[in-house]
């Protein structure tokens, strides 16, 4: 039995998550399916982790700036595991704000559309162990997002050849950075 929706999102990032809101205000019930984390690539991979590691780059730079302004700060050192702990916080807390968003149910899944009125939810968490979810809808809307994409560059698979991914993740400083 399919669980009736006026609304189905497939891709819980910014357009997605939005989308599903501006529905919900409207009255409609509402699903959002997601299969990584809520927020998509801006909030987990892109816009708002940059930021929050250009932040303490500022602040680092600021300091090596201090003597022109008459602060001296001596020992000042980047902690790239420290970095990348505050990060996991500030996404971490950005996505609880969009999982409790009320008056819509969040599947954390792979969702297949059927067919015009149907979307068929391969669970990865939660509820993965009953199996797939069929949701009957009156309106899909696909907000899927993106990925990085490698073009095929002679060179592009050696070491230290990162996409933006793998640049947001790491723990150790570069020396230098193109």
């Amino acid at each position: 039995m399919a669980d009736r929706l006026n609304l189905v999102v497939i891709g819980a990032g910014p357009g997605g998550y939005e989308a599903a809101i501006e529905g919900a205000k409207k009255g409609m019930k509402v699903a959002l399916v997601e299969n990584r984390e809520l927020g998509g690539t801006c909030l987990n991979r892109g816009c708002i982790p940059t930021k929050t590691i250009l932040h303490t780059a500022d602040l680092y730079h600021e300091l090596q700036a201090g003597p022109s302004i008459g602060l001296a700060v001596s020992g000042a050192e980047v902690d790239m595991n420290a970095v990348q702990i505050r990060k996991g916080e500030v996404l971490e807390q950005l996505r609880k704000g969009i999982a409790s968003l009320n008056k819509i149910s969040v599947y954390y899944g792979t969702g297949t559309i059927i067919d015009r009125n149907m979307v068929k939810v391969t669970m990865t968490k939660g509820e993965a162990a009953e199996g797939p979810v069929m949701l009957e809808t009156d309106h899909i809307l696909i907000a899927t997002g993106s990925v990085p994409a490698c073009p095929p560059i002679p060179g592009s698979d050696l070491p230290g050849v990162v996409t933006s991914d793998g640049l947001l993740e790491k723990t150790d400083m570069f020396e230098h950075l193109v």
